[in-house]
Order: structure tokens, then sequence, then C-alpha cells
């Protein structure tokens, strides 16, 4: 399935020279911690009231091709800071941290250009120079079908 772009994207990143920045958005939620807010920028944004760290990362998106689960690769370089300790806590844990993708143009952070919700956040690895992470989206191809079994335990009523 091919991703779609909004056209003021596709037209600044053909145009020969632009004056706009877009900002990646993500905002990360655990049960053990308050949402976290970052964006890849140098200095702070307010977007729809609430505030999105600075935060130096990079976004690796995969191919974009039918064959690939979705599945985004998050760098960030600059590994400390209150989002780091919290990965910690949740690394290794059951309940897995959800994360919502967000893009904006600099001049307009209220509007979304894109965004994308439900990501899982798998794969936390971090070292004195960098966090890393994945996000992945819950695939339902592995899931069983029918979701339960029609025998005597599990339905008695049946036979």
């Amino acid at each position: 399935m091919a991703r779609t772009m909004p056209t003021v994207i596709v037209e600044a990143i053909n145009a020969s020279s632009t004056s706009e920045a877009f900002l990646v958005l993500l905002e990360i939620s655990h049960s053990l911690f308050t949402t976290q807010r970052v964006v890849n920028n140098t200095e702070d944004i307010t977007s729809n009231g609430n505030v999105y760290t600075r935060f130096p990362f990079q976004m690796i998106a995969p191919p974009d091709s039918d064959e690939f689960r979705p599945r985004i690769q998050v760098v960030a370089f600059d590994a400390v800071g209150e989002l780091v300790t919290d990965m910690r806590t949740i690394a290794g844990g059951r309940e897995r941290a959800y994360c919502t993708v967000t893009i904006i143009a600099a001049s307009d952070p209220d509007t979304a250009l894109a965004q994308w919700s439900d990501f899982e956040v798998v794969g936390v690895e971090y070292n004195a120079e960098a966090l890393r992470f994945d996000l992945v989206v819950e695939s339902f191809i592995s899931e069983p079908y029918p979701a339960d079994t029609m025998n005597p335990a599990n339905f008695p009523g049946l036979f």
C-alpha cells in the first residue's frame, strides 16, 4: 500500500529551494510514565497546546512496498534525558508503549500535515551515544482464525 504525501510536502521537496521546514512530532505513552512529546528540532515547539521537547532524532521509514510490514526505525543521537529514563523503565517489560507520529510545518505547528497512530514501541536499545527503537503496527496476519476452537470445553451448550 503506497504512502500518500500531502501536496505541500511534495511541492517543497520538488522545489529548487524552500524556506519551509517540516518537523516530526513523536508522542509516546505508557502506563508507567507521563506521556512524552518530542520534536526533531533544535528548540521546543508548541503544537495544539502541547509542548514538544527538542530531541535530536531521525526516522527511517520502510520502503514504500506491499512486501514490508509498517515499521519505522527511530534513532536518537543525544541519549540523555527523561525519555531515555522512561525507555529504560519499560525495556524488557510485557506492556508496550504506544506512539503517534505527526508531521507538521514549522510555520504552522497546529496543522498536522500527516499523522499515524497506534504504533507499538519495540526493540528498545540504548548506550551512551544513542537510543534506538522501532515503531511497528500490530500484524493481524499471524492471529488465529477462528479465534476459538469449537469443543465441549469452550462451548458446552453446543454439545
